[in-house]
């Protein structure tokens, strides 16, 4: 893990304004992801779908399933918890690109939890059901085909088993 630190001394006067801008790219070995070119005021601009993971997380937000309610304070709840759920949702390069799935392990690890990950997915069935669709999907890439076992360790898969823990993003 890489940790960098950027401190800066800004001294201003009275009515004075000052501005930084980040840009960062994120890699793996197969995939690049490129700065987005944004400034804040477009960033927080909810009006405004400024990349292409913006436009999935809208296209995520109309999928949901809508509710009707007369209580507003519960249909607020609701939709913020859509809004929680879709935030934390992985991308997938190995499907199309509104295939989401649901991340485990936050904070620290986030990634594809065999169990944890199936459990949010049937805990949202309600809203979304793909999300347990394409969870499905990509732990049976990973689901064991024959048995394996090393001895003197607590190690060993067996057939139909998937792993618990997946860090593959």
């Amino acid at each position: 893990m890489l940790t960098v630190a950027i401190t800066f001394e800004v001294k201003l006067e009275p009515g004075e304004k000052w501005k930084a801008n980040c840009n960062y790219i994120l890699a793996d070995n197969q995939h690049i992801r490129k700065p987005a070119n944004l400034s804040y005021e477009s960033a927080v601009d909810l009006t405004v779908v400024n990349t292409e993971i913006e436009r999935l997380h809208c296209q995520w937000i109309n999928r949901v399933t809508n509710i009707e309610l007369s209580n507003d304070n519960v249909k607020r709840l609701y939709r913020q918890s859509a809004e929680d759920i879709g935030a934390f949702r992985l991308y997938d390069y190995d499907f199309s690109p509104d295939i989401w799935l649901p991340a485990a392990g936050v904070p620290k690890f986030v990634t594809l939890f065999g169990r944890d990950s199936l459990t949010i997915s049937l805990q949202n069935m309600i809203v979304h059901p793909g999300l347990a669709r394409d969870a499905l999907k990509k732990l049976a890439q990973f689901q064991a085909t024959e048995e394996y076992s090393v001895r003197r360790t607590a190690f060993s898969i067996e057939w139909g088993s998937i792993p618990p823990k997946l860090t593959i993003f």
